[in-house]
């Protein structure tokens, strides 16, 4: 009996380390000021026209985004304003846009089908600076185009996608 018990959880426990086919999650985790942890889903864009990735949650009334228009590997790189290479930006109750200034994104993961990393960074309105710590995501790619040829190749995107797609360019410094 007892060998059975063990010869159990031994299956167990090699069964639970296995890694094949896991689907990541699509989350996104931080604090805003030493407050509360935030947890919403994540998605993550890979945009082919310019070979750059928006991370974001962006289907609430609090929206953040992270920019990357880098060529990206796993590591560290710096986040800037949005102009630079990677940036962010918060859409406060989506009435007030809070734009990076300073942190880090360190990028754990990446392949063509996933990204996932960690971030820190400050943020401003012009006059109020926001702490964003804590952050994580981890994130499936979808690939997507600035264009406004909305099929991207293979198919229709979403109206949800192309009113994110028109609301981006409106209020970043992205140019097509």
């Amino acid at each position: 009996m007892m060998k059975l018990l063990i010869a159990g959880a031994c299956a167990a426990a090699f069964s639970g380390c296995k890694k094949d086919n896991i689907q990541p999650d699509n989350y996104l985790i931080y604090k805003i000021d030493d407050g509360p942890l935030v947890t919403v889903e994540g998605e993550a864009d890979y945009f082919y026209d310019n070979n750059g990735i928006m991370v974001t949650n962006g289907s609430g009334s609090n929206d953040l985004y992270i920019f990357i228009s880098t060529n990206i590997k796993v590591g560290a790189y710096p986040i800037g304003s949005l102009v630079s290479d990677i940036g962010a930006a918060y859409y406060d109750n989506r009435t007030k846009s809070f734009d990076s200034d300073t942190g880090l994104l360190v990028i754990k993961e990446y392949d063509n089908n996933h990204i996932a990393g960690t971030f820190h960074f400050t943020a401003t309105d012009g006059n109020t600076v926001k702490k964003f710590t804590e952050g994580a995501f981890s994130a499936k790619l979808s690939y997507l185009s600035f264009s406004t040829d909305t099929t991207c190749g293979d198919g229709s995107l979403s109206m949800a996608r192309k009113q994110k797609i028109m609301r981006l360019k409106q209020t970043s410094s992205i140019v097509e």
